[in-house]
């Protein structure tokens, strides 16, 4: 797994709510395998480009019962009830700029997840 990580020139603040978000990341994934890991990041990939475009105006993430795995759900709904947490002490530039990070590591995730042989050197 690719560290989730802040870039230089963020502040204080962020850097921190980025590194709580990268180890609960780390955590709720170490329970599902390589599919399950695809649909976590399918949904936050989504989920994270509509809050930084402000297109949810509910700060829930909601992944349909139909859509995703139970357990998938479960690591969905963990994250965004940390996440939400973390966010509070945040400015609203920087919420906007961890949601804009974090879907742009969702996506990298999504490929590699996709394709997981590809990171082992497979074909």
């Amino acid at each position: 797994m690719v560290t989730f990580r802040a870039p230089s020139g963020a502040s204080e603040g962020l850097r921190h709510v980025v590194d709580l978000a990268n180890r609960d990341l780390q955590g709720l994934l170490n329970d599902l395998d390589t599919h399950q890991q695809g649909q976590f990041w399918e949904n936050l990939h989504g989920y994270a480009l509509a809050r930084a475009e402000h297109r949810i105006p509910v700060p829930h993430l909601i992944a349909s019962p139909e859509r995703v795995d139970r357990a998938v759900r479960e690591a969905l709904e963990l994250a965004d009830e940390k996440f939400a947490g973390h966010l509070e002490a945040l400015s609203g530039p920087d919420r906007e700029r961890f949601w804009r990070m974090l879907h742009e590591h969702a996506e990298q995730q999504q490929a590699t997840t996709r394709h997981p042989k590809a990171r082992h050197g497979g074909t």
